[in-house]
């Protein structure tokens, strides 16, 4: 009987460990560096990526190389990955770009991002990401931080959002942002350029990380308290 009770405290424990990361809160990670250039460093942009990526354990990257140059409104960026751009002109897309106010590529050794440019006198520019797959963490770089002020909203499919400051100087600047809601299941992440319409703030978006959801672990808890369940079952009709 022991044994029976012992067994039933681990099971227990372990949905209860489940759960606690099912409903974990949103985490942010986050840092900018003003005055930054293409090349140049970006100590607390690459301290925040290094931490938030650390904290996935696993994770698939999109840098945006190897894709066809130009403008789109609805793109494959990776397997099971597409981006949809909304609001945007025709210098948008996918760019080689290399301006520290307008955007530029981060990946090393590379040359392409993702540029949002919203439209002239257009409030909302838009890239939407979809997953087939869905996903529980998300994070990018963003570069061409300009002197307009604006914010970034980041809105998931779940109805969770995060606004970012897109705030910067003259010479530019690049920020690193990532959120991790671990257990979550996000089809589609919204990145929106906000409230910069009087000078039609462009910036740059690279290297997005995100993480695949866990397979649904619980199911197989079922299994094993299924298994249980017969195993006792067995014994009993043996004694």
């Amino acid at each position: 009987m022991k044994k029976h009770r012992l067994f039933r405290s681990l099971v227990l424990a372990w949905f209860a460990g489940r759960s606690a990361a099912a409903f974990a809160a949103t985490i942010l990670y986050q840092g900018a560096d003003f005055g930054g250039a293409p090349g140049a460093p970006r100590p607390n942009a690459d301290a925040a990526a290094a931490s938030f990526q650390s904290a996935l354990q696993f994770f698939s990257a999109i840098d945006f190389e190897n894709l066809s140059v130009g403008n789109f409104a609805t793109l494959t960026v990776a397997p099971g990955v597409t981006a949809t751009l909304t609001g945007t002109a025709a210098n948008g897309g996918i760019s080689t770009l290399a301006s520290s106010t307008l955007g530029f590529n981060t990946t090393p050794s590379g040359a392409q991002f993702l540029h949002l440019s919203p439209l002239p006198n257009n409030a909302l520019a838009a890239a939407v990401f979809n997953f087939a797959a869905p996903v529980d963490s998300f994070g990018a770089y963003i570069t061409g931080l300009g002197s307009a002020s604006g914010f970034l909203h980041v809105a998931f499919n779940d109805s969770t959002a995060q606004d970012l400051p897109l705030v910067g100087n003259a010479a530019g600047g690049v920020q690193f942002f990532g959120f991790t809601d671990f257990g979550a299941s996000i089809s589609a992440v919204s990145l929106e350029i906000r409230d910069t319409t009087a000078s039609f703030d462009r910036i740059g978006i690279d290297d997005v990380v995100v993480r695949a959801t866990a397979a649904p672990e619980p199911a197989a808890g079922a299994l094993l308290l299924a298994g249980f369940g017969g195993w006792l079952g067995a014994r009993r009709r043996a004694g």
